[in-house]
């Protein structure tokens, strides 16, 4: 994940995005809750830095694990 910083503004006050991109796991793991806890962390780390916003890019095969 990476943090970008951008002028804040009402509705964004801390002017922090976390972005994530490039997540993979491994096929063996796919569709189990190990990659959900692994999603959760990363967001929650999100939380913690001060992120306003997560933004997620995700594949056809992720889309789904996201929207979860």
């Amino acid at each position: 994940m990476s943090i970008v910083e951008k002028p804040p503004y009402f509705g964004f006050p801390s002017g922090k995005i976390g972005l994530l991109s490039g997540m993979f796991t491994d096929k063996a793991y796919r569709r189990k809750v190990s990659a959900k806890e692994l999603l959760s962390r990363v967001v929650n780390e999100a939380r913690d830095l001060g992120c306003d916003i997560m933004q997620i890019t995700a594949s056809d095969m992720g889309i789904l694990l996201y929207l979860k």
